[in-house]
This record gives C-alpha cells, sequence and structure tokens, in this order.
C-alpha cells in the first residue's frame, strides 16, 4: 500500500479511536501520521517482518505513553495519545495483510505471513480500499465529537 493511502488510512483512525478531544486533536493527528509511516521504517532490514507485527506495534505503543507521561500529560491525555498512535500503527499493518507480500504479524514467534487479498502495493483497488476506510475513520470521528452535539438535536424527539 502507498505511503500517503498508510497515512490517510492511520490518521483518520487515530482520530475515531482518540476519540473527540479539542485540546489533543492536533497531536492525535501528527501521532497518528507517525504511526501510519514507522512501520515502514524496516525497509531496509527485515521488511514487513521487523516493525510490521504485533509485538512491535505494543511495544513502541508502550513507549509512547511512557514518553507522553515523562514529558508531562495526564494519564488520560497519554492514553488519548498511545490509543491514537496504536490504531494509526495497526492500520499499517492491516493495510499491508491486503498486499501480495503479506506480513509476519507474529515474528519473532512465527513467520507465518498473513494475507487477505493478494493486491500488489500500488494496485488502486488497495489505494480505494484505503481511502473507504479512512473515510470510514473520520465519519466516526465526525458524528462521535464534532457533530455529535448537532446530530442529538436534530434527533431529539422533545415537544
Amino acid at each position: 500500500m502507498r505511503r500517503k493511502v498508510h497515512v490517510v488510512m492511520g490518521v483518520s483512525l487515530a482520530l475515531a479511536a482518540a476519540g473527540y478531544n479539542e485540546d489533543s486533536v492536533i497531536m492525535v493527528l501528527i501521532l497518528g501520521a507517525l504511526g501510519a509511516v514507522i512501520p515502514d521504517l524496516d525497509v531496509i532490514y527485515k521488511h514487513r517482518k521487523l516493525l510490521h507485527n504485533v509485538f512491535s506495534l505494543l511495544l513502541f505503543s508502550a513507549f509512547m505513553f511512557m514518553a507522553a507521561i515523562y514529558l508531562g500529560a495526564s494519564p488520560t491525555t497519554a492514553r488519548t495519545y498511545t490509543l491514537g498512535f496504536a490504531a494509526a500503527w495497526a492500520s499499517h499493518i492491516f493495510g499491508d495483510v491486503l498486499t501480495r507480500g503479506g506480513v509476519r504479524a507474529l515474528w519473532p514467534f512465527s513467520n507465518h505471513r498473513f494475507r487477505l487479498l493478494k493486491l500488489r502495493y500500488d494496485d488502486p483497488l488497495a489505494s480505494i480500499l484505503g481511502y473507504l476506510i479512512g473515510a470510514a475513520g473520520i465519519a466516526v470521528w465526525l458524528v462521535e465529537g464534532p457533530l455529535a452535539p448537532f446530530l442529538r438535536g436534530a434527533f431529539s424527539h422533545a415537544p
């Protein structure tokens, strides 16, 4: 999957996972973008193995939480940041599961490659699927966040 598709998916799912909080939106966007691209830093060494697995996701997410606390974030804010970062990282892994190369999601305990589809990374269908997932993430965030007060008012049945 192309980098820009990973970023769209990652940022939108980071927002959806982290929930709506006006004070943390910018940081969640930044951490979502980072979480979406960091897994490809393994491109030179053991690509789709070293950073494309559940264990690296958990390790980096734990580091993210501890770093946020160390830098002065409250536990609630640190959790928000970590959820966004982890959702973006997970979306990257999922995006690559759709491709021909798949991922070794359980490495180092298993070398099994997980694949749902066998699309090339640059296949337009992979991009379309990624953008649709991104749109769904943004829709969830909007409905649960900024649009929630309007939607509650629009669908209330008060006389």
